[in-house]
């Protein structure tokens, strides 16, 4: 973890929530008992390329869902004043 932090200039902490987030179906993730230090790497058969297609998708249907929210809750609001001035 530490060495990938590193190497992107992440706290560890911050790679391990992300790692765990996004990437478990993805990476093996192994324990060094004596050191405290966990091994990540990719499980057999991961292509990368797979990794970034699915990452993308994710950020364009999280995207959506956002907008989603914005517009009901743009209606709700609408609503709220319809039902306010009409009392």
């Amino acid at each position: 973890m530490r060495e990938i932090a590193r190497r992107t200039d992440l706290h560890h902490k911050t790679v391990s929530r992300l790692i765990d987030k996004y990437l478990t179906m993805f990476v093996e993730t192994q324990a060094m008992e004596p050191f405290n230090v966990h091994m990540i790497r990719l499980k057999p058969g991961t292509d990368v390329n797979g990794i970034f297609r699915f990452l993308a998708i994710k950020d364009k249907i999280d995207e959506k869902t956002k907008r989603k929210s914005k517009v009901i809750e743009a209606i709700e609001a609408i609503e709220a004043t319809k039902e306010t001035k009409n009392s």
